[in-house]
């Protein structure tokens, strides 16, 4: 399970907590899979989304706008 999926835009975000600290090897190869179905993955830290929602905000729309190109 994917914390956010957009279908349209096949766009996974996964926010990460100190758990994925501990499951760096299962991430990297999640995210092989999932790219492999052709989806976009961005992973965030929580505290880059608590922290600094704004740049957050300005990479999502980044690679939104880089899909309808």
């Amino acid at each position: 399970m994917v914390d956010f999926h957009n279908f349209e835009y096949k766009l996974i975000l996964e926010i990460d907590g100190p758990i994925h600290l501990e499951q760096k090897e299962y991430d990297v190869e999640r995210q092989a899979d999932l790219e492999s179905l052709g989806c976009k993955v961005l992973r965030f830290t929580n505290e880059e989304v608590l922290l600094n929602w704004e740049d957050v905000k300005a990479k999502i729309l980044s690679v939104l706008n880089d899909v309808n190109r």
